[in-house]
């Protein structure tokens, strides 16, 4: 079973996390998404399931394909911390020491975003249409590796990964 995981296009924001503040695509995420819709159709997906955030799912609505919305697939929850850079979360703060299970203030730990991700279910090859958390959580569990792992795995923006039957294929490969 073919399971696609592929990070959408870049927002606007940069040095801070996004999480689940529905931010709209940057400029060069349109520029870059037909070559990167040519090279997707290739793959051969049976559909699409992506997260419920724009940034997501507007690449996932212009493939063409089936497509389902799963809100289980948005970004971790950073609370106080979203659209703030990061260098205000203090050098001392947990998070740093512990970032699965840390809780950002009013936020979500990545142990919960592990707790509410699915693989998806239904006919494949399939491809997940995400953000880095989520699909992280996702590699983490068609591989059958911890959340420490996942969060150590890079995820470029349109970085697609592919997964056979429980082995990874390629990760993070740069489309179009």
């Amino acid at each position: 079973m073919t399971l696609y995981l592929l990070r959408h296009g870049p927002t606007g924001v940069t040095g801070a996390p996004v999480g689940s503040t529905d931010v709209p695509l940057a400029d060069a995420a349109h520029a870059r998404w037909p070559q990167v819709r040519a090279a997707l159709r290739t793959l051969g997906c049976a559909r699409v399931v992506s997260s419920d955030l724009v940034r997501a799912r507007a690449h996932a609505a212009d493939l063409d394909l089936p497509h389902t919305i799963d809100a289980r697939l948005r970004e971790q929850h950073f609370g106080a911390w979203e659209l703030q850079p990061w260098a205000r979360v203090g050098a001392d703060d947990p998070f740093w020491r512990d970032p699965v299970t840390a809780l950002p203030p009013g936020g979500e730990s990545f142990a919960d975003v592990a707790a509410r991700v699915a693989l998806p279910d239904g006919p494949r090859p399939v491809l997940v249409l995400a953000h880095a958390g989520p699909l992280r959580v996702l590699l983490a569990r068609a591989l059958g590796r911890d959340l420490a792992w996942a969060l150590r795995q890079p995820w470029d923006h349109f970085g697609l990964t592919r997964i056979d039957d429980g082995s990874l294929v390629f990760h993070n490969q740069s489309t179009g």
